[in-house]
């Protein structure tokens, strides 16, 4: 994806308008619809203890501002597979009565016009705000002593998707039953990908930032212990030995230890002042006594 393309899809879904800078005409155009990106790990094979935005060129802030995500992993079960493969083997044999659909495409994308020309704005009803902000409110209480696990942009988001239900119906008011309904669908999204599968909390920052809180906090540990011993070696620098001893004692050691480093290092957080110490690039500001 170049640069351009995240450019133009961070501007339509902030601001709803995009703009265009070519043969000489500069132009703002409206862009108030919906967005489905679909996107494959970068390896080939997505590993759900790795961030989303770790795996994807969709960078936080444009996966950020998606209402929904849902992951798609290929794993075997015999009855999936049966059905697949029996639709696969059906369909090359021309058995097409199978496939097809009762309402046809072409309806639906009439009676999606149709419902929006109708319904140009939906209200909640009383019983569904009153709903989707204890849901929030609640979640937010979660979070008071922990990570995250939502956003006031989630809280639109939710808003948002209750009137498309409502709208779905043919209604002007998103009932109860359309916040029950979306609460369902956006907990299973939640629970895909923003999971922190280290702490087993809901980490709305998997999104945000593409690092949950528990690798923050023990990002965080890692450097005040490369700053304690880089002052006990009055100003050497960090062994990494001696790193990877205290390190050990805080529960982080071996292959999780040494990437969190390269993270840092590549974040320019941390250098190598000689091949066996480790320095911070700044000093650090420590508030409070």
């Amino acid at each position: 994806m170049s640069e351009d393309d995240r450019s133009g899809i961070h501007q339509a879904m902030e601001q709803q308008a995009c703009s265009i800078s070519k043969a000489g005409i500069m132009a703002t155009l409206n862009t108030r619809c919906a967005i489905l990106a679909a996107a494959n790990p970068k390896r080939g094979r997505f590993d759900s203890h790795n961030p989303l935005p770790n795996q994807t060129e969709l960078e936080p802030t444009i996966l950020s501002r998606f209402d929904l995500i849902f992951f798609m992993a290929d794993r075997p079960k015999r009855e999936t597979d049966t059905l697949i493969s029996d639709h696969i083997l059906k369909t090359h044999a021309g058995e097409l009565a199978h496939i097809t659909p009762e309402v046809s495409i072409e309806d639906i994308k009439k009676y999606v016009i149709y419902q929006k020309k109708r319904i140009p704005h939906v209200m909640l009803s009383p019983e569904a705000k009153t709903r989707l902000q204890d849901y929030y409110v609640d979640l937010r209480v979660k979070g008071e002593t922990g990570a995250i696990p939502i956003t006031a942009r989630q809280l639109q988001s939710l808003v948002r998707l209750a009137s498309a239900r409502a709208r779905m119906r043919g209604n002007t008011t998103a009932s109860i039953d359309d916040a029950n309904a979306v609460l369902d669908i956006y907990e299973a999204a939640l629970g895909d990908s923003a999971m922190d599968y280290e702490s087993g909390e809901l980490d709305i920052d998997m999104i945000m930032t593409g690092k949950p809180k528990s690798q923050r906090d023990n990002m965080t540990l890692i450097l005040d212990i490369i700053e304690s011993l880089d002052k006990k070696s009055e100003g050497k620098g960090a062994l990494r030995s001696e790193v990877a001893t205290d390190a050990q004692a805080e529960g982080i050691s071996g292959d999780k230890l040494w990437r969190m480093i390269k993270d840092l290092k590549e974040s320019g957080d941390v250098y190598e002042p000689t091949p066996d110490r480790l320095k911070l690039t700044l000093e650090r500001v420590h508030i409070g006594g």
